[in-house]
């Protein structure tokens, strides 16, 4: 695993605990929600302003989003499981 994912792994531990997406954009003082969505999903590169930017917005220790947080990852892959299998029953249904 690239340090790219880390990141981007550990950036979705941060949006998990918000409703909206926007409210994460909104504390990092990004305007653009389709940007930090862009991050999340691996479809833009993490850089180092944007590091910069989170560390700070959050009051993260150093290198935190750079450091793997395996056991607290298993939570999204549940969700990404749970959202997959809903996604399966509802096209059963149809």
């Amino acid at each position: 695993m690239d340090i790219g994912e880390i990141k981007r792994l550990n950036l979705r531990l941060l949006a998990e605990k918000y409703d909206e997406r926007a409210d994460l954009s909104n504390i990092i003082g990004y305007s653009d929600t389709d940007y930090v969505n862009q991050l999340c999903r691996g479809h833009s590169p993490i850089v180092k302003k944007s590091t910069a930017k989170i560390h700070q917005a959050f009051d993260l220790k150093d290198l935190w989003l750079e450091t793997p947080h395996h056991g607290s990852w298993a939570s999204l892959e549940d969700k990404k499981y749970q959202k997959r299998r809903l996604q399966n029953v509802n096209l059963d249904i149809k």
